[in-house]
């Protein structure tokens, strides 16, 4: 008998084109499946919506990360959904799967985390659902609305305009790295009242410092873009996505019809320090910044008299910014340039399935 199709056979990509089939096709001036956020036109203006969730031994342990950064790092995903579509967020829900055993002062950290960044955000915690399962599992979804008079999206770029990315890539990749080595075998629960205060000392000893925490604190708690992406409008960009899948995945996403990425090797923006430290690894820089996801910075795409004008000014929002590449009339891929070689990436970024 033929075995049934799985959905690990079918691949992530894969399944969300045909999810994208087994749904009516958005209205008109809409925006569905296929973008970093749905988008609604509305009598008011436009809305844009998203969700996202975090769901433990797939994207966090609880030897890894206090219930406080989780609480963060799950609006924070979020909200930089809303970034990268250049939009402001304004409301959100909750969703928490949990254990029966679950001490409460855990749950209570979990809101700690979500209400420090909605704060900051100016955003609304307005309800959401409860459920009971084996894992923990926090979903969040997010409403808001675009901060220019429509919102932007992936697509769009075209043959001749210049890509560009905020931060430094590959910092949460090596962050995930450094948090398991400071974690190493045993390293105890950090939701659990009785063991968490000596497990978080022996994990934050072991961070060490410098690039090291640095790494850390952008893996576990990362900074959504959205004044980056307000201080973006007035360039004009006609592409634009947050770096969650790793850089060389997202910029395949920019590509439009009839032209492709192309990196530019010596212009990514890797420091002499992060070398040495992925090589300390036994990794490769440059391929860690590529493949490497969480990010969360802003990746976008300019027309070359605007990408003039913002390499002149070298930050965005007091964020450095950095020329990446260029836009080429190519065959659908992702390429990078070294000297006078252009090759095709392969694609070893992380995928659901």
């Amino acid at each position: 008998m033929k075995r049934a199709l799985t959905v690990g056979d079918l691949g992530e990509e894969a399944l969300i084109r045909r999810i994208a089939r087994w749904v009516d096709p958005p209205p008109e001036n809409a925006v569905g499946i296929g973008d970093d956020a749905a988008v609604l036109s509305r009598p008011r203006g436009a809305q844009i919506l998203t969700v996202d969730v975090q769901v433990e031994g797939t994207h966090f342990r609880r030897a890894w990360t206090r219930p406080e950064e989780l609480g963060w790092k799950a609006l924070a995903v979020n909200v930089s959904d809303a970034a990268a579509m250049g939009a402001r967020p304004e409301a959100a829900l909750v969703s928490l799967i949990l254990p029966a055993d679950l001490e409460v002062g855990a749950v209570s950290g979990l809101y700690r985390g979500f209400r420090r960044l909605a704060r900051r955000e100016g955003l609304v915690l307005a309800g959401g659902n409860l459920a009971r399962g084996d894992r923990v599992s926090v979903t969040i979804a997010l409403t808001g609305r675009p901060l220019g008079r429509r919102a932007l999206l992936r697509r769009g770029a075209r043959a001749g305009d210049r890509l560009f990315l905020t931060g430094r890539p590959g910092l949460a990749a090596l962050g995930l790295h450094v948090v398991k080595d400071a974690v190493g075998e045993g390293g105890g629960d950090l939701w659990r009242a009785a063991t968490a205060p000596a497990a978080r000392e022996r994990r934050d000893r072991r961070l060490g410092g410098g690039l090291r925490r640095r790494a850390a604190a952008r893996f576990l708690r990362p900074e959504p873009r959205v004044a980056t992406a307000a201080a973006l409008l007035p360039y004009r960009p006609r592409a634009l996505i947050d770096t969650s899948d790793g850089l060389s995945r997202d910029l395949g996403h920019l590509a439009g019809a009839g032209c492709a990425p192309v990196i530019e090797a010596d212009r990514l923006p890797l420091t002499r320090a992060f070398r040495t430290a992925v090589a300390g690894l036994g990794a490769d820089a440059e391929a860690l910044a590529l493949s490497g996801g969480e990010d969360y910075e802003l990746l976008f795409a300019l027309p070359p008299r605007e990408a003039t004008r913002l390499e002149s000014s070298g930050t965005l929002a007091g964020k450095v910014v950095s020329r990446i590449g260029v836009m080429e009339s190519r065959a659908k891929g992702v390429y990078v340039r070294r000297e006078d070689r252009t090759e095709r990436l392969p694609d070893t970024t992380f995928a659901h399935f």
